[in-house]
């Protein structure tokens, strides 16, 4: 994808300044020998423009040659910045005589967060690794140029004390004799997409689990239990009422310790049993097993009572309570045992 449209825009129009660029970075030595070129050399610019609508942090590597001129023999090559640039400034960020050798640029956008990081150029990071201070900083293998490109102490800062890659990429190169200018515009950078939520999916409703139907009736050869629990038990049973047509409980029956009844004859249908040491409700119970049905009993007296007479809510010491189906051997006969 091509990521810089236009960028780039020269013209023959020399500026009217002249060695601007080299007071900034400090490097004194260098001044001198350059101010030896002598007033009547022109120099051209490199300016940047950002149109974008949020602040960019650039930094450029440059060189430039300078054979033919007087008393030079070679080039400058320097890393300079990094510069703040607000939404649509323009900065001057280096002057240059005769020949751009080439020019790199590193934009980072919002605090470090966003790297200028461009798929058509040719691009180079500068490590902490790659620079070499012997004894000035520099790059002494920085791509396309022939000697090292020097560093400012904010660059230094950057990779070396900060432990943060300084990404360049390649912007121009052999510009003769006329100012650069470089357009930093939004498509130059990627734009992170916005993230969109995830639609919430509703958790899938779990069904109660339903109330079953009363059991289909069936033949019953009766019940017996057997009272092994160590004390003397009231045991009261729920079943099918053929003669009414509605669930009945009946109690209460007393059980001695170590003995067996069968206090109920032939029932038609499955046998629910609830037992207790007291029929208040307020001692030990046994339900023979985890099939659980609600039947209607009476806390004080022998009862035979439907599952409605404990709706009306007219006499305390009726309640609603929990029984356990009575399991049936093979001969169709529901057997309970009470343990301890």
């Amino acid at each position: 994808m091509q990521l810089i449209k236009a960028n780039l825009q020269g013209s023959r129009r020399p500026s009217r300044s002249t060695l601007r660029y080299v007071t900034s970075l400090g490097w004194m030595t260098m001044v001198g020998a350059f101010a030896c070129i002598g007033s009547e050399a022109s120099a051209y610019e490199f300016t940047v423009t950002n149109t974008d609508s949020q602040a960019i942090e650039i930094a450029t590597a440059y060189g430039t040659d300078l054979s033919g001129r007087p008393l030079v023999t070679s080039g400058q090559r320097f890393m300079n910045g990094p510069y703040v640039l607000k939404p649509g400034e323009t900065k001057l960020l280096f002057t240059y005589w005769h020949t751009l050798e080439a020019a790199w640029l590193s934009v980072r956008i919002g605090n470090d967060a966003l790297v200028w990081q461009p798929t058509d150029h040719e691009t180079y990071d500068v490590t902490a690794e790659s620079v070499q201070c012997t004894p000035y900083c520099g790059v002494p293998n920085f791509p396309g140029f022939s000697s090292p490109v020097m560093l400012t102490q904010s660059i230094y800062d950057h990779v070396s004390k900060r432990k943060v890659p300084q990404h360049f990429a390649k912007v121009s190169s052999q510009i003769h004799d006329q100012n650069t200018h470089f357009n930093w515009v939004p498509q130059d950078h990627p734009v992170p997409p916005t993230p969109v939520p995830p639609t919430p999916v509703p958790p899938t409703p779990v069904p109660p689990t339903p109330i079953p139907p009363p059991p289909t009736p069936a033949p019953n050869e009766g019940i017996s239990i057997c009272n092994q629990s160590g004390q003397i038990i009231n045991a009261a049973f729920g079943y099918f009422d053929t003669a009414s047509k509605a669930w009945v409980s009946a109690g209460w029956y007393v059980i001695d310790d170590v003995s067996c009844s069968q206090p109920l004859g032939k029932i038609n249908g499955p046998i629910y049993g609830y037992a207790t040491n007291d029929t208040h409700s307020a001692g030990t119970f046994w339900l023979p097993s985890d099939q659980e049905a609600s039947f209607c009993l009476d806390s004080l007296n022998t009862y035979l009572l439907p599952y409605a007479a404990c709706l009306d809510g007219n006499h305390a010491n009726y309640r609603i309570q929990t029984f356990g189906l009575i399991k049936t051997n093979s001969q169709g006969r529901a057997i309970w045992m009470i343990n301890p």
